[in-house]
């Protein structure tokens, strides 16, 4: 490729100090506030300065010229003018092949997040499949244990009752046998056998094995430090009354408001009272 440059010639000037005029000191005597002396003049100097512009912020220039010996100078002005373009022309077949490559590393560099995003999602498949089954199957176990405890402990009323059950006390046995019922997986109106096994991780249950890593695409996602706990909600939703790592509702420390709200902390503590008296 062929560049066109302009070379400037021009004369050097030297700075000799000013001689004064008549008419100057007479005028700086007049108006010593207004007329000025220069301190130096700027005469021909008879010395030429050559410049070539090679870019914006580069240039070539040689100084110092005389007009007597400018033609034996004009020879290394040459070379040294060659061996500058052969330098830009390095320079900018550099810079071209740098531009030529970033197409290539950044599909190389996709290529490789792709590589380890798929890596990435296997792992988290497994484990986040892993964990729900576990979160389902304990769940359906601690379910099962709160539906022996209850009918457990409606038969314990049953039996406790000396003076034989009471209409009311009836109604809360069916409640409670009902409700027994109702969360047994053996049994219930939703069992373990109702709940595939192979169950397909959604997003949010991904996300908690993933790191910084994107479930839908392969990308890193922003988001706050803790990790957001694995949706699987959805699948233990049948048990929901035992969820594993919860109290049961009658083991809660907010147990005493809702006998107080139903009026039984007094009847159950009336008839702790009349046991103790007999």
């Amino acid at each position: 490729m062929e560049h066109t440059r302009e070379i400037h010639v021009s004369e050097e000037y030297d700075q000799v100090r000013h001689q004064p005029t008549p008419e100057e000191l007479r005028a700086a005597k007049r108006n010593p506030w207004t007329a000025r002396i220069p301190d130096f003049d700027s005469v021909p100097s008879g010395r030429l300065r050559v410049t070539m512009q090679r870019s914006y912020d580069k240039r070539d220039e040689w100084t110092g010229l005389h007009p007597k010996t400018f033609k034996t100078r004009v020879r290394q002005m040459l070379d040294d003018i060659a061996a500058g373009n052969a330098e830009e022309h390095r320079r900018r077949e550099a810079w071209q092949r740098e531009q030529e490559e970033i197409p290539r590393k950044w599909a190389q560099r996709k290529e490789e997040e792709g590589r380890r995003w798929e890596e990435a999602m296997t792992r988290a498949h497994r484990k986040a499949t892993v964990a729900i089954r576990e979160n389902t199957f304990m769940s359906a176990f601690d379910a099962w244990s709160r539906a022996r405890e209850l009918r457990a402990f409606c038969t314990d009323l049953r039996q406790s009752a000396a003076d034989g059950t009471s209409a009311e006390l009836e109604k809360w046995i069916a409640w409670g046998l009902a409700e027994a019922d109702r969360i047994d997986p053996t049994h219930g109106p939703i069992s373990l056998s109702d709940v595939s096994f192979d169950i397909e991780p959604g997003p949010d249950d991904l996300r908690a094995f993933l790191g910084d890593w994107s479930p839908h695409r392969p990308e890193q996602e922003y988001r706050s430090v803790s990790k957001p706990v694995p949706d699987t909600e959805s699948y233990r939703a049948a048990w929901h009354p035992g969820l594993r790592g919860k109290k049961q509702w009658w083991r809660r420390d907010g147990h005493r408001r809702s006998c107080h709200r139903f009026g039984l902390h007094s009847r159950f503590r009336y008839s702790c009272a009349m046991r103790v008296a007999r």
